[in-house]
């Protein structure tokens, strides 16, 4: 005698025993527990190096239906056995395989990492050439294009000075939609010329006789050595401490020169007396 179950729970039924001989019967209660089966979820799909751009069919089987639960669905969720993705992170996803009349549920899990994608810039900015000392500002930077919105910014110090030439400094195109995509690090080539100097001279010229003698004070912002000339030798002189001197009456020019370095172009003012 064969008991085929038709449902879960617990069947209480009897069995005949019949003596081949005698013909007697006798009658055996029995309970019989009818429990659901266990089942395995089937998912070998390789869920590494995902990025956020990429499309995703999940593809768990078992023997009921199955669906997807996330630990965090800001990250990304399934819908429809397709991955959602919202942005770059680390979370679980949980494959479940629904209760039904003759299996148990059943899960199987996979920590997945979701990598932000590089976005393509086709164009680096440009910069036209700037001053030595000058403070790098962002609005220096022309042009430049990228597959994706975003802007360029400076990836270096903005005070950090670099000697006059030519130089590669460090760029970053920051894309809009961060929850996508991360920045892209570059160079741009910038020129870097010698920076114009400023003499300063406050001495006053006023009211001068030939018997005056003058300590003259004129400086560099930059602080290269002033260096004088008298415009006529036969008038005045000028001493190595910076001395004036003069000989006779009469009209006189004085300049006073900072010569050009390997940072700064040279500078001169002129004074009448």
């Amino acid at each position: 005698v064969g008991l085929v179950p038709t449902e879960i729970g617990t069947i209480n039924d009897e069995i005949v025993i019949v003596d081949a001989v005698s013909g007697m019967k006798t009658i055996v209660p029995i309970t019989i527990v009818v429990k659901r089966d266990n089942q395995t979820i089937s998912w070998e799909q390789d869920l590494a190096n995902i990025h956020t751009t990429d499309n995703i069919t999940l593809n768990a089987t078992a023997k009921t239906e199955v669906y997807y639960i996330s630990s965090d669905s800001t990250i990304a969720y399934a819908e429809d056995n397709v991955l959602k993705i919202n942005k770059h992170g680390q979370f679980t996803l949980t494959a479940v395989a629904v209760e039904s009349e003759k299996y148990e549920q059943a899960t199987a899990s996979k920590d997945i990492t979701i990598n932000a994608v590089q976005p393509t810039v086709s164009v680096w900015p440009t910069v036209e050439p700037i001053a030595y000392a000058q403070t790098l500002t962002i609005d220096m930077l022309i042009g430049g294009e990228a597959e994706v919105e975003g802007y360029f910014d400076w990836n270096t110090e903005l005070n950090q000075t670099h000697v006059p030439g030519t130089h590669d400094l460090a760029v970053r195109f920051v894309p809009t939609n961060t929850n996508y995509y991360e920045p892209v690090d570059g160079t741009v080539a910038v020129t870097i010329n010698k920076s114009a100097q400023k003499i300063v001279w406050n001495d006053s010229f006023e009211n001068i006789t030939v018997a005056d003698s003058i300590v003259l004070t004129a400086y560099a912002q930059t602080q290269i050595p002033i260096e004088y000339v008298v415009s006529d030798v036969n008038l005045a002189y000028i001493t190595d401490n910076n001395v004036l001197y003069f000989t006779r009456g009469g009209n006189l020019q004085v300049t006073a020169y900072a010569e050009e370095d390997a940072y700064y172009l040279a500078d001169a003012l002129t004074r009448e007396l």
